[in-house]
């Protein structure tokens, strides 16, 4: 009579192995993906208080091209958009720019390698073309 014990728990060590591997695997996927959504959601939220910023400049002077060119308001939004990331743990905003557009000023930021976008209205625009 033989006796397998032995085959059975190195098999069973085995895949006590593959199972942890596995795990510690499915946790760092985990945390990427969480992080890239800590991103983006900090990146949505830094945009958006620069594209607040921009709004308030735009509905005190009514005019775009003013408001793009005016260094005062970039530096504010930048502010803003900076101190917001740092609120959300994250590093600073990169790249922050504001564009003419026909309906608006479109705000663009850089924050975790993502690029994030806001639009701002013109007074009296109507926001979505049908």
């Amino acid at each position: 009579m033989r006796r397998d014990g032995g085959q059975a728990l190195v098999v069973a060590v085995l895949l006590v192995a593959f199972a942890a591997v596995a795990l510690a695997g499915l946790r760092g996927a985990q945390e990427r993906i969480l992080e890239r959504a800590r991103d983006q959601r900090a990146g949505e939220a830094a945009v958006e208080a620069a594209g607040a910023v921009v709004a308030d400049a735009l509905a005190a002077t009514g005019e775009a091209v003013t408001v793009v060119n005016d260094p005062r308001v970039l530096a504010r939004a930048r502010t803003a958009a900076d101190d917001l990331a740092a609120e959300n743990g994250r590093s600073r905003t990169a790249g922050l720019r504001l564009v003419v557009v026909p309906a608006g000023i479109e705000v663009t930021l850089a924050l975790g390698g993502q690029a994030h976008r806001a639009a701002v209205s013109l007074p009296g625009s109507r926001c979505c073309p049908r």
